[in-house]
């Protein structure tokens, strides 16, 4: 490849796929970086990389107690205010750790990183259950700022996986823990707009993995 510094280099995925504009990821978990056989087949061949669960709500928020998410409800407008203004709120148990570990080493290797999971399927720690809608509205909006906001440098987000085709063809089956209580369509439009909020350049997908697959059997459709 002859590249945009005037040199000529071996020709790579990754070097093709940037050369014509084109992104070519790959999964990427905090683990990863123990292997280097794949650490090499990764650097080599991709140009962005992706999270397993290190940005998930159960690893971000896992070590959260319910008086965690009670006293965020009790001082929700303050809470809110803070988030809006772009500051996170300390003194709480994150775990930024798998997330920091991916995103730095994206960094050393010249990779962009493309954010998931800010809702998927049943992926809550315990101590969110048993609230009320309206507080569960105001903890989700609470888990989309705080991850958004801490990883600036993340331009693209999925704001939702695997949750509409759920709601689509397992008709009468449960598809996720806030699809179940917000629709699916409701609670993705919710976290895109908290994610324009926070970050207006980030790029937003909706991610359908597996919408033709076996398991979501429809008279209508087929696995072709």
């Amino acid at each position: 490849i002859y590249d945009a510094k005037r040199k000529w280099r071996e020709a790579n995925l990754a070097g093709l796929a940037t050369k014509a504009g084109i992104t070519f990821g790959t999964l990427f978990e905090a683990t990863s970086t123990d292997d280097p056989y794949y650490v090499n087949l990764v650097t080599e061949n991709a140009n962005e990389v992706f999270p397993g669960g290190e940005l998930n709500i159960n690893w971000v928020f896992k070590q959260f107690k319910t008086s965690d998410w009670h006293k965020i409800l009790a001082d929700w407008p303050a809470i809110q205010k803070q988030l809006k203004g772009g500051s996170l709120p300390a003194d709480f148990p994150y775990d930024w750790s798998g997330a920091d570990s991916l995103v730095n080493f994206a960094a050393a290797n010249g990779l962009d990183v493309r954010g998931t999971h800010l809702i998927w399927g049943d992926d809550i720690p315990p101590s969110i259950t048993g609230f009320s809608d309206v507080d569960l509205k105001k903890i989700l909006e609470f888990t989309v700022r705080a991850r958004v906001l801490n990883y600036p440098q993340i331009k693209k987000w999925n704001i939702e996986d695997e949750i509409l085709e759920r709601s689509i063809y397992l008709k009468g089956q449960p598809g996720g823990f806030w699809p179940d209580r917000f629709g699916a369509a409701n609670v993705t439009a919710f976290v895109g707009k908290l994610v324009r909020e926070v970050n207006p350049e980030a790029q937003q997908y909706i991610v359908e993995a597996t919408p033709l697959e076996g398991t979501f059997r429809d008279p209508g459709m087929t696995d072709t």
